[in-house]
């Protein structure tokens, strides 16, 4: 199985031969205008992407859903992708500007991509 253009670009994405659009409210972020350089754009689709490897079941509303012990459920899709694997490494909390920020870090793991590059 391979993620399709919506789990990784967002259900307004679109391609041809010579295009890729993505919408930038399709992606992960708290907002479009918090995308704002390539490097961003780049951190919203790979953390897209991991929303679809592993997670933890929520609510529409935000809220956690646990079992009967009180503990969060989970989820682990990695196994189901051929091509491409990412993995939470680490979280760490950076400060820039007097604002806290957290630090996601992944491992992604891939297959070779000259294998299912067209050329």
């Amino acid at each position: 199985m391979e993620l399709s253009l919506a789990q990784l670009f967002g259900e307004n994405s679109a391609q041809n031969n010579q295009t890729l659009i993505i919408q930038k409210s399709d992606v992960f972020l708290s907002s479009p205008n918090s995308i704002k350089t390539a490097e961003s754009l780049l951190v919203a689709i790979l953390v897209n992407a991991f929303r679809h490897f592993s997670g933890e079941l929520t609510e529409p509303s935000g809220n956690k859903i646990t079992d009967s012990q009180g503990r969060t459920i989970t989820y682990n899709n990695s196994v189901l992708y051929e091509n491409l694997k990412i993995e939470r490494w680490e979280s760490f909390i950076k400060q820039s500007n007097e604002q806290y920020f957290v630090c996601d870090q992944f491992v992604i793991h891939s297959e070779s991509i000259a294998d299912y590059v067209d050329t």
